[in-house]
């Protein structure tokens, strides 16, 4: 949909770029982005930048109006399998043969007459 931008800052400029932010780490000598943990440790020592993964803002709107649009779909979607799947497993209701004088009553299809 909307690519998330990436914005590379010097150690003196500090993470770059304004918006909301999906990951941030560190740039290693050899340009790979790092995430500081205790597994990259090394490498976290010898950064030599700041690397700002984010989405702009001007991204939240149609975001979320696409989010907005999803649920109530699917939401939808559910709710008619749900009822075909009840449908299906009970029966559709039909009306009873008519006898003399007696009132109409709804049987299962499945039923005899």
């Amino acid at each position: 949909m909307w690519p998330a931008a990436t914005e590379i800052g010097t150690l003196r400029q500090g993470y770059r770029g304004n918006g909301m932010v999906v990951e941030q780490g560190l740039v290693s000598r050899t340009g790979a982005h790092v995430h500081c943990g205790s597994a990259a440790r090394h490498e976290c020592s010898t950064a030599v930048g700041y690397c700002n993964t984010y989405r702009p803002y001007s991204h939240y709107w149609p975001l979320q109006l696409t989010t907005s649009a999803l649920l109530p779909a699917v939401a939808g979607l559910l709710v008619l399998a749900s009822y075909l799947v009840l449908r299906r497993l009970t029966g559709m209701l039909r009306p009873a043969a008519r006898t003399t004088g007696a009132p109409r009553a709804l049987v299962p299809t499945g039923a005899p007459v």
